[in-house]
């Protein structure tokens, strides 16, 4: 992945709000290499890097409960410098409980907290699309990042689950990706899914859910073109897998829409046993986007195919400071 001065960055400049934004590996190649330098820095305890950001604000402005994805962008943001306005229950903040619509939240942070970025996480699926619109409509520079938006887009955790796996194997390329849980309401597997049918030449992904649970037609639709696709109920066929990623049923969506007793049907039929992980090769890779509730046994946790704790965990810092970096310096290398 080498780099040159006169490689052009993708990012600069541009909001992150879908991963459709990666249009080739050039684009990730682009984010793992600062990725990598940033981390080579922070883990020899060179601090060159902790002044990129010196110049900028970033509001991380959460209307969802987070702990992981909150904490990282915000220790990535500080780890660069950066002035952080840490907004962790928007839905109760002031503002908002009084009944301040999306837009207006972003344009305060704006205008009157100076944010160069917002990243949001919110409820609904147009949320980082709202946002955008808005503040282009009024010509306000501020950048918008992604930090999952509804059912429907999980770019940043896209980003770092595509660095892990092209860390533990080596490439993106001609991979069986095997995707267990809820396809339907999970946002990580659909973001993943399309980057890696994107970038990759030759991927199959084979999509395991409950029935019920199965992806939606129109994610099915973005893949269909661009990947050997396969849909199934169960765990059959998937032996080969490189990457096997394991998701929760998540239990959210369906309290929100009343479904609790369709919840309770479905929410373990897909467990991490050893037993399970048994029929993956030793070469496998097993990831998890966290949190877990009981779908993957604890046990598995010591498993060298696992990667959810260490691996996976450890890339979000790095992916998001890079991209946090790439978006706000032409040159985010000139440290």
């Amino acid at each position: 992945m080498a780099r040159t001065r006169s490689t052009k960055n993708p990012y600069y400049n541009h909001h992150f709000v879908e991963i459709s934004q990666v249009k080739s590996m050039k684009d990730l190649e682009y984010l793992f290499k600062l990725a990598q330098q940033l981390t080579k820095l922070r883990q020899t305890r060179d601090t060159r890097y902790r002044e990129l950001l010196k110049a900028f604000t970033v509001a991380v402005m959460f209307y969802q409960q987070s702990s992981r994805t909150f904490g990282s962008f915000v220790s990535a943001a500080q780890g660069l410098g950066a002035t952080v306005i840490p907004v962790h229950d928007m839905a109760h903040f002031s503002s908002t409980a009084k009944g301040e619509n999306l837009e207006d939240s972003a344009l305060t942070a704006s205008s009157s907290w100076g944010a160069d970025v917002i990243v949001q996480r919110h409820p609904e699926n147009t949320s980082g699309t709202q946002i955008v619109a808005e503040l282009g409509r009024l010509q306000r520079p501020t950048l918008v990042v992604n930090a999952g938006s509804g059912t429907g887009e999980h770019p940043t955790q896209a980003l770092l689950d595509a660095y892990t796996i092209f860390n533990a194997l080596g490439r993106l390329d001609h991979l069986h990706i095997v995707m267990v849980g809820d396809m339907r309401f999970g946002r990580t597997v659909k973001s993943l899914s399309q980057l890696l049918a994107t970038v990759g030449q030759g991927n199959r992904i084979t999509l395991v859910a409950p029935q019920g649970l199965e992806m939606p037609a129109e994610n099915l639709a973005v893949l269909a073109d661009k990947v050997e696709l396969k849909q199934l109920n169960s765990l059959s066929d998937v032996s080969d897998a490189d990457v096997v990623y394991w998701t929760r049923v998540q239990r959210e969506w369906f309290e929100k829409g009343g479904q609790m007793d369709f919840y309770n049907q479905v929410k373990d039929q897909f467990i991490l046993t050893p037993a399970v992980a048994a029929q993956f090769s030793k070469t496998a890779i097993f990831m998890h986007p966290l949190p877990r509730v009981n779908e993957i046994e604890r046990s598995l946790d010591t498993d060298p195919r696992a990667l959810y704790l260490t691996k996976e965990m450890a890339s979000g810092l790095s992916v998001r400071m890079a991209l946090l970096a790439a978006m706000l310096l032409e040159d985010p290398f000139s440290f």
